[in-house]
């Protein structure tokens, strides 16, 4: 399976997808622990390449492969 990696933050925690899944990990910032995984969303959308994006408590997710939807939409709060 071929490696690849996208990441987004708020400021608090980095949200990264990659070809393991979904991962939700501490920055160090406003209160959360540098490093440390908060939630994981094992082999969510694990074969595709994504496009993320944060806006508030909201999780954007665009891969090619999701047609028709045109853009997946997660609350953060509930990784």
């Amino acid at each position: 399976t071929p490696s690849f990696s996208t990441v987004a933050t708020d400021g608090r925690f980095l949200y990264v997808h990659t070809n393991k899944g979904l991962i939700k990990v501490g920055s160090g910032y406003r209160g959360s622990i540098l490093g440390w995984t908060y939630a994981t969303a094992p082999r969510y959308q694990c074969q595709e390449r994504a496009w993320l994006a944060i806006v508030d408590d909201k999780l954007y997710m665009r891969t090619p492969e999701i047609a028709p939807a045109s853009i997946v939409v997660l609350r953060t709060s509930n990784l």
